[in-house]
């Protein structure tokens, strides 16, 4: 049961608090048929990522890598639409950009995505990197997109799907709209959230 604060905090059930915030902030933005992501990264971590992300009924509208073979791997496997070895070619729909590069390679991944000539101020990038925190996507979070980061908590050796159900998972982010979005995607893909500051 939802409940206020006498400072005006909304507490309850994880589930719950995360429904409010969607429904006051954000309307129906949360609505699954309104995500229309892109992977970008075709590695090891992107392969289980997209598997419990279709499993659970996100939109994946294309998969963006450096290497055209692994962008069309990851692609048929989940049958989605597009694939592309370029930015450019990610479909103007797309609302929510998963950052599924090295760790090493991510702000360079973020200055780029800032750098196409599209409108950003709707939009959500996440990426999911144990090591770099969120000032990697700045270039980003200046042009206003809400920025956020994910790093579950467990190994992923090889493209073998890894079951990512109850691992723990640390979310990173200054934007209300980020935090609601990773706590409804922990709560869609069965992870287990906690914030880091």
């Amino acid at each position: 049961v939802l409940s206020r604060t006498d400072s005006g905090d909304v507490t309850g059930d994880t589930s719950e608090v995360v429904g409010y915030l969607s429904a006051v902030f954000y309307g129906d933005w949360f609505n699954l048929t309104k995500h229309k992501i892109a992977i970008i990264g075709a590695g090891k971590l992107a392969f289980s990522l997209t598997s419990a992300l279709k499993k659970s009924g996100y939109d994946i509208q294309c998969v963006i890598s450096r290497k055209l073979s692994s962008a069309k791997s990851l692609a048929d496997k989940y049958s989605i639409p597009n694939y592309s070895n370029s930015l450019k070619k990610i479909p103007g729909e797309v609302n929510v950009f998963f950052l599924t590069v090295p760790d090493g390679e991510i702000k360079n991944a973020a200055d780029s995505l800032s750098r196409l000539e599209r409108d950003f101020k709707n939009s959500i990038c996440i990426h999911f990197s144990g090591v770099e925190n969120i000032s990697a996507l700045k270039t980003l979070k200046n042009k206003g997109t809400a920025t956020g980061s994910l790093h579950i908590i467990r190994p992923f050796p090889s493209k073998d799907i890894v079951d990512i159900r109850n691992s723990p998972a640390s979310i990173e982010s200054e934007s209300r709209k980020a935090k609601t979005f990773l706590l409804q995607m922990c709560g869609k893909l069965k992870l287990k959230p906690h914030f880091i500051s």
